[in-house]
């Protein structure tokens, strides 16, 4: 086949066919990055790629542009969102988790709150093909944040298993504390105006994302435990004297 039909049922698994054998004829001349550009980020005729820097970026697409002229096909209509000019925060996925049943207290269910966020962003950077520089995670309870971070203490059996799970896959360093007024997460459980949907925080995350020379976000705070002698769910400490007569 010398030509690409438009139009038929068939045409993008043909069009996608073209572009794969004409990146695996191209790798030992382009190289591999340009073929697993064409490979992973491309869907028929359009493309989407991140890159580190905007030299790296053109690099590639000059590549991957010398590759696909080889079968005449042309690499045209580049749009950069380069860092230097544009801030955005964007929303891939949200979850709320229902209170379980006996209740619970607030702690409990804060603490289960941050194991769900662990769990989604497993999910995100297992699904998302781009090298992130950092993940931060953000509590508005610094009793979770006490948990996480906590060092000295022994907890009992449900708190200590899911703060095991949080630090299995995230390290302390990595939680930090906003605000209430300021946590998305709030707005699961709380009503929101319909004609403010598009423009609450649960989409478009805090204000301070977008200005992070300020902010929680460049806050580095210590997180110690809160009040642990009253706190059922730590185990007491035994402290043993000995006295030589």
């Amino acid at each position: 086949m010398k030509v690409h039909v438009f139009g038929n049922s068939p045409s993008p698994a043909v069009a996608t066919y073209g572009l794969r054998r004409t990146a695996q004829a191209g790798e030992g001349e382009f190289g591999e990055d340009a073929k697993r550009f064409v490979e992973r980020d491309f869907y028929v005729d359009d493309a989407l790629k991140s890159m580190p820097t905007a030299s790296e970026a053109i690099d590639l697409l000059q590549r991957t542009q010398g590759m696909l002229a080889t079968a005449n096909l042309r690499l045209h209509k580049i749009a950069s969102s380069s860092a230097e000019g544009i801030q955005h925060v964007g929303f891939i996925l949200g979850k709320a988790k229902l209170a379980p049943q006996p209740e619970h207290t607030i702690p409990r269910l804060e603490l289960c709150g941050a194991v769900l966020a662990t769990e989604v962003a497993e999910l995100i950077l297992d699904e998302l093909d781009v090298k992130l520089d950092a993940v931060k995670f953000y509590t508005d309870s610094k009793v979770v944040l006490g948990y996480i971070n906590n060092q000295t203490r022994r907890f009992y059996t449900y708190i200590s298993n899911r703060v095991e799970r949080i630090r299995r896959s995230t390290q302390p360093e990595q939680w930090n504390y906003v605000p209430t007024d300021q946590n998305p997460a709030d707005l699961a459980t709380r009503s929101v105006p319909a004609s403010l949907l598009k423009q609450t925080i649960w989409l478009t995350g805090p204000a301070f994302l977008l200005r992070c020379d300020s902010g929680p976000c460049t806050t580095k705070e210590t997180f110690g435990l809160i009040e642990p002698e009253p706190d059922k769910e730590i185990r007491p400490q035994v402290t043993t004297f000995v006295t030589d007569v």
